[in-house]
């Protein structure tokens, strides 16, 4: 559906406030579940400063508002999707890109954030804009075997089990360290630890590469 043709049973309010805003980019954020801007009320009010709201001081919840109804709109045109969360090949792809994330990064937000599985498919929406969102169906089993591949030449087979299972490239299901260090027989954090912070180090090296074959298409 062409969003600028959009029918939307939004309040008067709100459809005044749209009409100053670019439709495209206010979409795109409620998709992301990032609107009002960030979900921090200065920038929403920069936000509505940036456009020139008259009444400023009301921009965060006349912001907050517009961004409930369209959110309710969009679901009622069928255009928020859910499956995201449901298939398992979206699940995957979320996965892959939260290890491709952390490797272009280069851990600098600290290794916690990038294990954090229950926020991935979350980080892998906010990657795509209106067109991607509405078409991407993920990477396909040629992509995830060439991915798979990549990595399997790149470290040695305990540390490619190791990101595999932390990462959840097998079945979707990221393991905690516990389950990793049980299934190695290894005692304490140290053991995945070691495996994941050389492996880390050693997909630095290929992130080009990496970037290039998991490319958002």
């Amino acid at each position: 559906m062409a969003i600028m043709n959009l029918d939307l049973n939004l309040s008067e309010k709100s459809k005044e406030l749209l009409d100053k805003l670019p439709i495209d980019e206010v979409v795109m954020l409620v998709r992301h579940d990032d609107f009002p801007p960030f979900h921090d009320a200065r920038r929403s009010i920069e936000y509505g400063r940036k456009f020139d709201f008259k009444r400023r001081a009301n921009a965060r919840e006349s912001l907050k508002r517009l961004g409930k109804e369209m959110k309710s709109e969009l679901r009622r045109l069928d255009m928020i999707r859910d499956d995201f969360y449901s298939s398992e090949r979206f699940i995957l792809s979320a996965n892959i890109v939260a290890l491709r994330q952390m490797v272009a990064e280069k851990s600098s937000r600290g290794l916690s954030y990038y294990y954090d599985s229950n926020d991935y498919v979350n980080r892998l929406i906010r990657r795509l804009d209106n067109d991607k969102y509405e078409s991407w169906q993920g990477y396909d089993d040629d992509i995830v075997a060439r991915v798979k591949e990549l990595l399997s030449k790149t470290l040695t087979s305990t540390e490619y089990e190791v990101i595999c299972m932390r990462f959840g490239l097998n079945d979707g299901r990221c393991r905690e360290w516990q389950e990793i260090a049980q299934h190695f027989g290894w005692e304490s954090k140290g053991g995945p630890a070691y495996h994941e912070k050389n492996a880390i180090s050693k997909l630095y090296g290929v992130v080009d590469e990496f970037k290039k074959l998991t490319k958002l298409s």
